[in-house]
């Protein structure tokens, strides 16, 4: 890989958000000609920072103005002080924030880490970006406006196309993180006791509940851009919550959305349904494949548990 397009993707979020961002921003890294890494601040190796001459940071904050929890070690490894002023001279940055303005320091900690990085010698490629949630068009208002101003800045100092460089298959296609084939009849009846094994199932989640939707009602005129609803859940008995606790729904579609969409994927060649068997894989080191999608699955399972 050419070092001079080399670009590292650092993220810390605690509910996904930010991961999720991040992980756009390295598919969309691959159409412009870069390669490198992504990863949580805290699983990346610090010490390497000192040779990282590129690298994006996409961050959110969280209680009153804290680092996400996969960030604290990193963190607290930047506020050192006896770290030299020009550490990080060798490197180019930018940093994306996601926040809510409602919050007192919103922000804060994308604020802080564009300053810190600044003091230790680091040159920022494009101002903070501030997304902000309370946006009417929400964060993406921000992000999109900010990653476009990203390519453009790296492709007027860098040189790098605005699509993929050197003739790749996907070219013009966003790169997809993972490899997903379907599994033939032998394969298949190898991986029969899997069959009856949710995907969902493989989560590692405790004091889970299933419930039912008993309200879904939209409180925004139909003439209005967004979509904001009131939903009502049945509460499960032994559900306890206090006041600032987060809710984590784990929705299931509708068995007749379910067939709607198979219909959708049939092919004369090679049809698909519901019992269709397909095992996703990792295509490249930087984007493993998350626990719950490394045993073989059926199409119905990720149609039911997965796709909006």
């Amino acid at each position: 890989m050419d070092s001079s397009h080399k670009l590292l993707i650092l993220y810390a979020s605690q509910t996904g958000t930010a991961q999720e961002v991040a992980e756009r921003l390295w598919r969309e890294s691959k159409r412009h000609g870069f390669d490198g890494p992504i990863s949580s601040m805290d699983e990346y190796p610090i010490n390497s920072l000192i040779f990282d001459t590129l690298v994006v940071f996409v961050c959110s904050t969280t209680g009153q103005g804290d680092p996400p929890d996969n960030m604290r070690k990193f963190w607290k490894f930047l506020l050192r002080k006896n770290l030299p002023e020009n550490s990080l001279q060798n490197m180019t940055f930018a940093v994306l924030g996601l926040g809510d303005s409602s919050y007192v320091k919103f922000n804060f900690v994308a604020k802080k880490l564009h300053r810190r990085l600044e003091s230790l010698g680091a040159a920022p490629l494009i101002e903070v970006g501030l997304a902000d949630d309370q946006h009417d068009l929400g964060a993406d208002a921000v992000v999109d406006v900010w990653l476009r101003e990203l390519w453009n800045k790296l492709s007027q100092q860098m040189g790098v196309l605005k699509v993929m460089a050197n003739g790749s298959e996907e070219k013009g296609l966003p790169f997809s993180r993972w490899k997903v084939s379907l599994l033939d009849k032998q394969e298949a009846n190898d991986n029969q006791e899997q069959d009856n094994v949710s995907v969902t199932k493989t989560l590692k989640i405790e004091n889970t509940e299933d419930t039912k939707l008993i309200a879904n009602e939209r409180l925004t005129p139909d003439t209005h851009f967004q979509d904001v609803r009131h939903i009502r859940l049945h509460q499960p008995n032994s559900l306890v919550y206090s006041p600032g606790d987060v809710l984590l729904v784990h929705p299931h579609n509708r068995s007749s959305s379910v067939t709607k969409a198979l219909e959708l994927l049939q092919d004369r060649d090679q049809p698909l349904v519901e019992t269709t068997r397909l095992m996703v894989e990792q295509k490249t080191q930087y984007m493993p494949v998350p626990y719950s999608l490394r045993e073989p699955c059926t199409i119905g399972q990720l149609v039911r548990c997965y796709w909006d």
